[in-house]
């Protein structure tokens, strides 16, 4: 007798594949109109992508998205570890593969991926390379503070071994379509001392390089963790987590030393400033974009994008192929992120210590750190 075909059981990854499809870090819906703008384009706000996709490869959905969206992506560790489990460096370079060869509804966007790198936390569980060094070169390594086996921090006690995962992203964004390498966590080299070791080994890194530490206003055991501008020398940008919103810069006189700080960036280097809903410095509107973004237009540059993290760092969105991802009203879908916004008729003024108004050929921002308002004006 022919048995009856059992009912097929979801696996735990099977239903969350079904129900989540990428950790998307910025944006809403995968059919709004096309915001993609390039470095020297003043049309548009420009915007900037953080992302990945822990249990697959990028939807078609998710690469429409990012390819209307971001001329500049940072492609996150664990891509699609359900498939290259410990293995982030293929992940990655599969990745930027598939988000430059896709084509389907935005042929001329060309959207350059990033490879995450950090200078200072060894992820062992994302990258073979470090799982590899950790198994034979142990000394390399040293235990966390508090004594957690993981993360580790680098000890570099040689210039071999110093440089020897600063080779990692080089082979990786020469024998691939990524652009560059994203720089984490280089404000930590100052609390662990291992700064002067840390700018040795980003001096080595080759092609296109933007680092995160730029101005971070965290203490950490005591300790400043704001690398300041002195890696900038030797990198093609800066790359702000929280502007004049967020965690981490929630005081006027933090925020107004930011906007201080990237006003004297030079011309030729890239500005990424990532916005947040939530700003102890805001004291009036709603929570959305709008007062980070005025910030952020204040000190804009031609090579500059604005990234605004509405979901939140590692929030996952669901399928967006079902159509059921939110209509973030506050996201991207935002029409400030549609509207023409023109190149700028001079640098941002500082009107009184924490005043600063900017004007472009179709808009006209305004931001009073004191009293927490902003204003965006469009010309109709």
């Amino acid at each position: 007798m022919r048995k009856k075909p059992q009912k097929r059981k979801m696996t735990r990854n099977s239903l969350l594949k079904a129900a989540i499809s990428s950790a998307l870090l910025i944006g809403s819906s995968a059919n709004s109109m096309a915001d993609y703008v390039e470095a020297g384009d003043w049309s548009k706000v420009r915007l900037y992508g953080h992302n990945n996709n822990l249990i697959s490869q990028y939807t078609r959905s998710e690469l429409d998205y990012i390819k209307a969206h971001f001329s500049l992506n940072t492609i996150e560790k664990a891509h699609n570890k359900a498939i290259y489990e410990g293995q982030s460096t293929l992940a990655l370079k599969q990745a930027a593969s598939r988000i430059k060869n896709w084509n389907a509804k935005f042929p001329t966007t060309n959207t350059k991926s990033l490879y995450y790198w950090n200078a200072e936390i060894a992820y062992d569980n994302s990258y073979k390379e470090i799982a590899d060094m950790l198994t034979n070169t142990p000394w390399w390594f040293k235990d966390t503070p508090n004594g957690v086996p993981r993360p580790f921090s680098f000890e570099f006690p040689n210039v071999t071994s110093q440089w020897k995962w600063a080779d990692v992203p080089n082979n990786a964004v020469s024998s691939s379509d990524l652009y560059g390498t994203f720089i984490d966590a280089v404000g930590l080299a100052q609390r662990r001392g291992t700064f002067s070791r840390t700018m040795d080994a980003i001096r080595k890194l080759r092609g296109f390089t933007i680092y995160n530490g730029f101005f971070v206003l965290k203490t950490d055991y005591g300790v400043s963790v704001n690398a300041g501008n002195r890696v900038l020398d030797i990198t093609d940008g800066v790359f702000v987590e929280f502007m004049a919103s967020g965690s981490f810069c929630t005081t006027k006189e933090q925020a107004a030393k930011q906007i201080e700080l990237l006003l004297e960036v030079p011309a030729d280097k890239t500005i990424v400033c990532i916005g947040w809903p939530e700003s102890l410095v805001r004291k009036t509107g709603p929570a959305d974009h709008r007062f980070s973004m005025v910030a952020y237009l204040i000190c804009a540059n031609a090579n500059s994008y604005y990234g605004y993290m509405d979901k939140g760092w590692h929030k996952v969105f669901v399928d967006a192929n079902k159509d059921s991802i939110p209509d973030a009203s506050n996201g991207l879908n935002h029409m400030d992120f549609k509207r023409r916004l023109g190149k700028p008729l001079g640098p941002g003024n500082r009107i009184s210590e924490y005043v600063y108004d900017r004007r472009f050929e179709n808009a006209y921002v305004f931001i009073n750190l004191e009293t927490g308002n902003s204003t965006i004006n469009w010309n109709p």
